[in-house]
């Protein structure tokens, strides 16, 4: 079974002990069209609906064992607000464009206060050799960068 990228880093929140995976909240886009106001008052008290979120994209089969899609779908950063909160989760469903309901949505704490933000990716991307490829951005203090 291929997890999604928000369920894998769900289950890494619960077995990694050497980093920290912030919490989240999970939807699919039939929960949201069917349950949208659920959806907010799970936000609402987990008391994030003043803090800065990024609304994150978990289409299926991103970031999988056989692709990464790596930048294809909408995230969005540093948002704050119900109404802006609900305008990003839309605009990250209309970045998948082919309308399948089993998509998913995370929603996350802002990040803050970053000494260092990268990506691993265990296959070389130009030839698909199984070797380790880190990139990493060390001074900007941004999570979107690499």
């Amino acid at each position: 079974m291929t997890l999604s990228k928000a369920k894998t880093l769900h289950w890494l929140q619960q077995h990694i002990k050497s980093a920290k995976i912030l919490d989240q909240i999970c939807f699919n886009v039939n929960d949201w069209q069917k349950k949208q106001q659920d959806i907010i008052n799970e936000i609402d008290k987990k008391e994030w609906l003043s803090k800065h979120l990024i609304i994150r994209s978990s289409a299926l089969g991103e970031d999988s064992i056989t692709s990464s899609m790596a930048g294809r779908f909408i995230s969005k950063l540093n948002i704050i607000g119900k109404n802006n909160i609900i305008d990003a989760i839309n605009d990250v469903i209309a970045s998948y464009q082919d309308n399948n309901d089993n998509h998913e949505v995370f929603i996350q704490p802002m990040l803050t206060n970053v000494k260092i933000s990268g990506v691993v990716f265990t296959y070389d991307v130009n030839n698909n050799a199984p070797y380790y490829h880190i990139s990493y951005d060390n001074s900007s203090g941004l999570t979107d960068t690499v």
